[in-house]
């Protein structure tokens, strides 16, 4: 895996998640994932936003994150801030927006009495 496939695999996924076309599901208390038929990425913040790639045997090979952590030689690191997609998966797996137009929606056709 190289700092380029993991780029594009970020774009990808960021482009992808605004189109609607990947469904992420809430997996930990700050904590994302979706899955491929040998993969899966996860997405998580502490301090900061984390993107995980595992393998098909569910083993963590990849780790992006803004800064270096450098705890475990097996699993790749890469330099790169995934907040952005963060934000948008959250906002996509907790319909904020969506469940705010439906409340307002709803109110607007009751009348007060």
């Amino acid at each position: 895996m190289t700092e380029k496939e993991v780029q594009e695999i970020y774009n990808r996924l960021l482009e992808l998640t605004k189109a609607g076309a990947i469904e992420w599901k809430k997996s930990g208390e700050e904590q994302f994932t979706t899955s491929f038929s040998r993969s899966s990425v996860s997405l998580s913040r502490d301090d900061e936003a984390v993107m995980t790639i595992y393998n098909e045997d569910g083993l963590e090979i990849a780790y992006v994150a803004p800064s270096q952590v450098g705890e475990n030689e097996a699993i790749k690191e890469f330099i790169l801030d995934p907040s952005e997609l963060f934000n948008l998966v959250r906002e996509k797996v907790y319909k904020y927006s969506e469940t705010s137009e439906n409340i307002l929606d709803e109110l607007r056709k009751l009348k007060a009495s």
